[in-house]
């Protein structure tokens, strides 16, 4: 099931992979960006980068852990440290992805406007786990974006 909308002749797909966090490599990645924006017949860039999450609330509540990890079959990660996978995107990502809604909504420009709360899709399997407008937090900066998320919409069967 595609969940893009843009018909691939008018989409260019570019894969920077990130070799160094340095100072350097970051400045030459928005000299990238920059000039890519400036092409003639550019309407709008976006990134999106993979990354895991473990949220407060998972690691005080292991009732909670256990429900989450059994969804996705993970049973053997109930005491370990309770990391879910995470995509990340920019608001320009909107405008390319179109994943089918369970329940709830997908991102809307506004929710990249600066908030207290940080919009959160969940995908299927979590369906009878998490709730529209449940919050949850990241206090460890290293564990994912700090900051309180709140569940806007849950994916469809199928979509990821």
């Amino acid at each position: 099931m595609s969940i893009i909308k843009y018909d691939y002749n008018n989409v260019v797909q570019l894969f920077v992979k990130n070799l160094s966090e340095s100072k350097e490599y970051h400045k030459n990645y928005l000299e990238l960006i920059s000039k890519i924006k400036q092409m003639d017949g550019v309407v709008d860039i976006g990134s999106f980068c993979y990354g895991s999450i473990s949220f407060k609330e998972l690691d005080e509540n292991i009732n909670l852990r256990k429900r989450v990890f059994s969804a996705i079959g993970k049973t053997d990660q109930f005491e370990n440290i309770p990391l879910l996978n995470a995509l990340y995107i920019e608001s320009a990502m909107i405008h390319i992805l179109e994943p089918p809604i369970y329940k709830g909504r997908f991102f809307e420009s506004e929710d990249f406007e600066e908030s207290d709360e940080i919009p959160l899709v969940v995908g299927y399997a979590y369906k009878d786990i998490f709730e529209i407008g449940q919050t949850f937090t990241v206090t460890d900066e290293s564990l994912g974006m700090a900051g309180t998320y709140k569940v806007i919409g849950i994916l469809d069967k199928g979509s990821y």
